[in-house]
């Protein structure tokens, strides 16, 4: 480790790095002994073990601990601690970013003190390119984002016009309008064109047949603003993250018009044939790990916890004595552990209040909930969604 860094009484508020990734990777909390900067150093050893073990099943680039800030975390007054709290990141970050000094969860004052960060001396960790378009390509796909990425890479279906146009009569004028349906695929999002006149020069004498090809001028793209989920990218990462989720438009579609002029009366017979190319773009069910154990019953921080998958909280628009089952906190986890132990802790702190929460791997939002009575307890069908809840909320 490099030395230490002193941070009083703040904590490590780490951005997004250069390009857009996030390097936080976790935390967990030691509640027995003595402060000892040791008992960090090693969870942040043991959690790049545990990665370069278990690289991930997509590709993604493995994450190791490089950096960690571990402090004492007290509720309220400084002699109701609560451990010794260590945070982790694949990126280390300067004192300046020592901005979080605390924060409030209902009418309880978390606050932070003793707080030193320490580098991993050797490798101090780097904003990671290839990590930021990952992410950003999950990003993409759990927002159904796919018309954006279409249009900022500029896929749209080639469309050309081909008119045959006969006459055996030579006139004096002639207009012959070419009408172009509208041309849709679901996944591709594109400008609505506008519909061309065709007015062809007519010879003064003579039989004569001429056959014309037309393309189309496109109106200039219009720009979509940004989804507000990925502003936090450069246009650079969001480019190859598109490209991993987009699919270009290999076909053109052609529209063929055959018109017919006869003298004295011009009638004019318009046959139009379109042909369209479809994109579409499809997503995975969400799939929940096999590390977590669904239908299990765990124990955490000396509470017994239930795990069901595939189910959510639902919570209900009635009252019970002027209490309601709500939302008490929602942050990002690193993964289902750090969601269960943050459950168990505020388990801890929170008293005899029934206590549950709801953990999404897809995008690893932890979701914290408190009961006032059991039977505000409902639940319902939700597909990749980890549910957790105090065992004896239904048997106490």
């Amino acid at each position: 480790m490099a030395p230490l860094i002193p941070l009083g009484n703040a904590a490590i508020n780490a951005p997004y790095d250069q390009y857009g990734f996030d390097s936080y990777m976790g935390s967990t909390i030691f509640t027995d002994g003595p402060f000892n900067v040791q008992l960090c150093a090693d969870a942040c050893s043991m959690k790049s073990a545990y990665n370069l073990a278990h690289p991930p099943t997509d590709g993604s680039p493995v994450q190791t601990c490089q950096f960690f800030n571990t402090y004492i975390l007290y509720v309220n007054t400084i002699t109701n601690l609560q451990g010794q709290y260590c945070a982790m990141y694949s990126e280390s970050w300067p004192a300046s970013y020592a901005t979080n000094k605390g924060q409030y969860r209902r009418d309880d004052h978390f606050m932070i003190s003793y707080s030193f960060a320490y580098s991993n001396i050797d490798d101090p960790g780097a904003a990671c390119k290839e990590c930021a378009v990952n992410q950003a390509s999950k990003d993409i796909d759990d927002s159904t984002l796919q018309p954006f990425c279409s249009t900022l890479l500029g896929y749209s279906t080639p469309l050309r016009t081909v008119t045959d146009l006969t006459t055996t009569t030579p006139i004096s004028t002639t207009t012959t309008t070419t009408t172009v349906t509208s041309v849709t695929t679901p996944e591709v999002v594109l400008k609505k064109r506008q519909d061309e006149s065709l007015t062809p020069a007519i010879a003064t004498s003579g039989t004569w047949i001429v056959k014309t090809l037309v393309a189309l001028t496109l109106a200039a793209r219009d720009v979509s603003p940004t989804p507000d989920v990925l502003t936090k990218y450069p246009p650079s990462i969001l480019t190859s993250a598109c490209s991993l989720v987009a699919t270009p438009v290999s076909e053109t579609s052609t529209i063929n018009a055959l018109a017919t002029v006869t003298a004295p009366t011009v009638v004019v017979t318009s046959t139009i044939v379109t042909t369209t190319t479809r994109t579409t773009s499809t997503s995975a069910a969400p799939m929940i790990p096999t590390t977590i154990p669904c239908g299990q019953t765990v124990t955490a921080e000396g509470s017994k916890f239930t795990i069901v998958c595939n189910v959510q909280t639902v919570v209900p628009d009635r009252k019970i004595n002027n209490q309601v089952a709500k939302v008490a906190y929602r942050f990002t986890a690193s993964d289902f552990a750090s969601c269960l132990s943050d459950l168990a802790q505020y388990r801890q702190a929170g008293g005899n209040l029934l206590y549950g929460a709801d953990y999404t791997p897809a995008n690893s939002v932890c979701t914290e909930f408190t009961y006032p009575y059991a039977d505000h307890y409902v639940t319902e069908v939700a597909p990749g969604v980890v549910h957790m809840y105090l065992s004896d909320l239904l048997t106490g």
